[in-house]
Parts: structure tokens; sequence; C-alpha cells
């Protein structure tokens, strides 16, 4: 195994990482708390007297077999859906290391190079190469995947009133109110990132 050596020195802590790590945290924290209320939706009908799963990765799981069932017959949002999903855990698992990491210079044999050390509460530590300016790019990132989960809320709650016998609810479609269908219903899944057909979600 390679020998890493890990130099943290003070001075790497400067205001634009304090920045940039600070909009990581806080903006996955709104993502954090939309997924919550998402899940909600489905959680308080299912079981309605077990809370709902703390860790995120739980409660992704959740959600994302709840929206199984709700897309069953509709393809294109399911896999619409599995891609919002794995690039949510993607960035969650870069945030962790935003999050949890120590800065400083790593050398990796002959390599060094500026990331972050990440201890690991069980296995190894791990270090992750991350400029700020990475840091910077995860927050855009986050940033862009919150507002993205405020429309995926609102549509998981659109399909799954219109799928629901029990509960009629009604929306302004073309200027005027109408009963929320399975055909009309709006908003539907964003496609502002759609799936590479690569991805066989």
């Amino acid at each position: 195994m390679q020998n890493v050596l890990f130099h943290w020195d003070r001075e790497n802590i400067t205001p634009r990482l304090l920045i940039a790590v600070g909009s990581v945290t806080l903006t996955w924290a709104m993502i954090d708390t939309d997924i919550s209320r998402a899940l909600l939706l489905f959680w308080c009908q299912d079981k309605p007297d077990e809370p709902p799963p703390r860790s995120f990765d739980r409660r992704i799981a959740s959600l994302m077999r709840y929206a199984e069932a709700l897309y069953v017959n509709e393809p294109d949002e399911r896999r619409t859906f599995r891609w919002y999903a794995q690039r949510l855990k993607q960035a969650n698992g870069l945030r962790d290391s935003v999050a949890h990491g120590q800065p400083g210079k790593i050398t990796k044999g002959r390599r060094t190079y500026f990331g972050l050390m990440v201890p690991q509460p069980s296995g190894r530590t791990q270090y992750v190469p991350m400029k700020i300016s990475d840091v910077e790019r995860l927050a855009e990132t986050l940033g862009n995947l919150h507002a993205e989960t405020v429309v995926v809320s609102h549509a998981l709650w659109a399909a799954q009133t219109a799928s629901s016998p029990n509960r009629q609810s009604f929306s302004q479609i073309h200027g005027k109110w109408t009963k929320l269908t399975k055909e009309n219903r709006s908003p539907r899944l964003p496609r502002w990132h759609p799936p590479p057909s690569t991805f066989r979600g």
C-alpha cells in the first residue's frame, strides 16, 4: 500500500474556503429538508405510527421505493426520477467529504496536491483531491439541485394526488381551475438535466 502523508496548515483555512464550505453545508441542509418533506407525503399514509428514517441514505431509498410505485406505468418519469436520485446521492457523497474533511496538502508517492483528509468512523481514512474551486463548483451544483428538488417535490405531490382515488385537488391549468388527473397534472418531473443514453437506472 502506498504511503500517504498529510500536512495541515491553518493558512489553508482561507475566507474563500470558509464561504465555499458554508455554501455547501447550508445548501445541503435545504435539500435535506425538502427530501424529508417529500418523503412525508407518502410515509405518513403508509407508516403513520413509525417515524421516518434519520439517515439521508435511508430516506432517499424510501422515497425511491415510493416513486417507483407512483410511476410504475410511466417509464420516462421513473427513469427521470432515478437519474435525479443518483445525482443527489453522488452530490451527498461529495458533501460528506467537504463537511467532514480537513483541508491540507496530501502527498502520495511523488505526487503532492491540495485536498481533504476525511476520517471514516469505520474503515480507512480517505484522501480526496479537492481544490477550493472544486468546493465552489459543488456549492453551485447543490444550488441547482436544490431548485430541482423543489420542483421534484411538487411533481411527486401532483402525481400522488392525481393517482389517489379518495383525494381531489384542483389546479390552475391554462387559467382555469381544473381537477387534477394523471393526464393533466402539473408539474411533471423537471427535465433540466436529462439522463445520458448510457444511464441504465
